[in-house]
């Protein structure tokens, strides 16, 4: 995996930020698709999300180029648990269980979903994420000790 860090927080390092993320692309990669990762993380003011995770390389059919933007004023608790967060949405692109479509159309697992027909708490993908931050954390955590 390679990894660019723009912007900072004050809640965690440059080197802990590495050490978390080279930690997830394994974690949910393996070691052998994580070689071929990319991914830019910028730490900013997003105002209304925690994080965002967008794919960068859309002329592949298989995703290995990512942006993560993470909000850069959380605790680092929360900060951990949108990086978490956002490297599952990594996984999902890089192993094409989700895809965006259009600008509110998605394709997960094969099936076709508009965006405004679902809740954000009921999105599958989003289920899905949200059910590895308290776990994951508890790993990471130790990883930073």
């Amino acid at each position: 995996m390679e990894i660019s860090i723009r912007g900072k927080t004050e809640c965690l390092t440059k080197t802990e930020i590495r050490k978390i993320f080279d930690f997830l692309c394994k974690y949910f990669l393996g070691k052998r698709l994580s070689k071929y990762i990319f991914i830019e993380v910028e730490f900013k003011s997003l105002n209304t999300v925690f994080g965002l995770c967008e794919p960068t390389d859309y002329d592949y059919k298989n995703h290995r180029e990512f942006n993560i933007q993470i909000e850069k004023n959380m605790t680092r608790i929360k900060t951990i648990k949108t990086i978490i967060h956002e490297m599952v949405h990594v996984r999902q692109y890089a192993r094409n269980h989700l895809k965006q479509i259009s600008i509110d159309k998605y394709k997960w697992m094969g099936k076709n979903m508009i965006m405004q027909d679902l809740d954000y708490h009921k999105m599958p993908w989003e289920i899905e994420a949200c059910s590895y931050e308290k776990p994951v954390y508890q790993e990471c955590k130790q990883l930073l000790e």
